[in-house]
């Protein structure tokens, strides 16, 4: 794909396995991830992707695919290759299809360039509703401290999060909060967890996954409190 220590990766999706692969393998070029969400207008992508000079751009759906080669390429002149996470192995941009050459290639071939804390890691976007979207600077730093602060809350950090924990993960880890305190604190413990498919099939998810520990916010303890209350105001005694 052209990434180089210190390129821009940009990614256009929700949470799912390949977000944390494609984020695991930025650092590991010592490359900067820049986050996108999939609900985004295609001339936010355009922006961000034009302000950060991304090299890549990872898109999860080919919905998201096919309006980024329409509304977004045309105008980034910076991004040299696209590939799309739902297309099928074969396709010529599918992720699956880079997957499987890289694999034939063997693991030999890349170099692990390993970042120093005060690398980038990530350019988070604020969400521009004062202005334009303005790219935080999040440092590798950033991200470890969190996950340290977490450690040594406690004497023992398993005392905090277990090996044999689970969560479901249903914050975006484009936001700084979901992606440090979720993701790579429960990987940096041992534990693990179900991605949410989103918040519409959060209770049958929750049913599926069963988790024993929750990263969240006060918006879904809201939205439980204000189910239960709607329930009993619409409910006999």
């Amino acid at each position: 794909c052209g990434v180089r220590e210190f390129s821009k990766i940009g990614i256009i999706s929700n949470n799912r396995w390949e977000w944390a692969t494609i984020a695991a393998a930025a650092y590991s070029l010592n490359a900067t991830l820049v986050p996108m969400y999939e609900a985004q207008l295609p001339k936010d992508w355009a922006y961000i992707l034009n302000d950060s000079e991304s090299c890549t751009v990872f898109c999860a759906t080919q919905d998201i695919y096919d309006r980024a080669q329409r509304e977004v390429l045309p105008s980034t002149p910076s991004v040299k290759a696209m590939l799309c996470l739902d297309a099928a192995e074969g396709e010529p941009h599918a992720f699956a299809t880079a997957m499987a050459a890289a694999e034939k290639e063997g693991s030999a071939q890349t170099a692990i360039l390993a970042p120093t804390p005060d690398d980038l890691a990530n350019l988070v976007y604020t969400s521009g509703t004062t202005g334009k979207p303005k790219g935080v600077e999040l440092l590798h730093s950033n991200s470890t401290s969190n996950v340290l602060g977490v450690r040594h809350m406690v004497d023992d950090p398993h005392d905090f999060i277990r090996q044999t924990d689970r969560s479901l993960a249903f914050l975006p880890w484009a936001h700084s909060y979901g992606q440090t305190c979720e993701l790579w604190c429960a990987i940096a413990h041992g534990a693990s967890m179900g991605v949410g498919r989103g918040v519409p099939f959060i209770l049958e998810d929750l049913a599926m996954v069963k988790p024993t520990t929750l990263f969240a916010v006060p918006t879904l303890y809201k939205r439980i409190y204000d189910g239960v209350h709607n329930m009993m105001e619409s409910s006999s005694g």
